[in-house]
Order: structure tokens, then C-alpha cells, then sequence
């Protein structure tokens, strides 16, 4: 008697390389099997530089305090352009705007105090009039 014809079984392919079947149930590792959790939620926003925020305030401060206070906000708002680049912070505007209002309101003391030194301040003439 000829033997039975064989039975026909379908054939899985081989599984890729590198590739492992899920863990069974109740697996625990220290590891998610596939990958982390998602992340939900937005970016954390970049630091703003400390230097960029001391420029424009010293600035503006500056109407007040003549000269001291641009003098400051121009130095702070330099420093604060050459750290932003490289501690990826942001302010770059804010470092700017501190430069400039420091330059003006610098311009505008520095006439201020050759106008009154040229024109002679009340009170610091050569004679006192009672």
C-alpha cells in the first residue's frame, strides 16, 4: 500500500532578523517592551538671559538716573548678545532694545549736561542776587 498523500500546512515565514515576539502576559522588566512613554504636552520654553533683561531695565531706569543707568544698560545688553548664542537663551531682542534706549537716552543726557554747562545753571553765577 503507497503512502498517505501528505496533509497540507500553511507555512509562517521566518520572523525578521532582529526581531522578537511580544513578551507574554504579566512580563515585567525594567524596561517598556516598546519604548517610553509617550510625551504629551508643549516644549519647555528656552531660558531668557538674565544680562538681556538688566540691559533693557537699566535703560529705561536710565531717564531717571542720568547717566548711570544707560552706561549699564549698554554694557549688561553687549554681555547679554554674547551669551545668548552660546547658552541658547533667549532675549537677543530684549538685549537689543536695551542697547539702543541706552545709546538715546546716553545721547540726549550728554546734551543735556553741555546745554546747561554752556547756558550756566541757576544759582552758579558770579554774583548771588537777593
Amino acid at each position: 500500500m503507497p503512502p498517505p498523500p501528505p496533509q497540507w500546512q500553511p507555512q509562517q515565514p521566518p520572523p525578521a532578523p532582529g526581531w522578537q515576539p511580544p513578551p507574554p502576559p504579566g512580563w515585567a522588566s525594567h524596561q517598556p517592551p516598546y519604548g517610553g512613554p509617550p510625551v504629551y504636552g508643549y516644549p519647555r520654553p528656552r531660558d531668557t538671559n538674565g544680562f538681556a533683561i538688566a540691559s533693557l531695565v537699566c535703560s529705561l531706569v536710565g531717564i531717571i538716573l542720568l547717566v548711570l543707568g544707560p552706561v549699564l544698560g549698554i554694557v549688561f545688553g553687549i554681555v547679554g548678545l554674547r551669551q545668548i548664542p552660546r547658552l541658547g537663551q533667549s532675549g537677543r531682542g530684549l538685549a537689543i532694545a536695551g542697547i539702543t534706549i541706552g545709546g538715546i537716552v546716553l545721547l540726549f543726557d550728554v546734551i543735556g549736561i553741555i546745554a546747561a554747562v554752556a547756558t550756566g545753571s541757576p544759582g552758579t553765577g558770579p554774583g548771588v542776587s537777593v
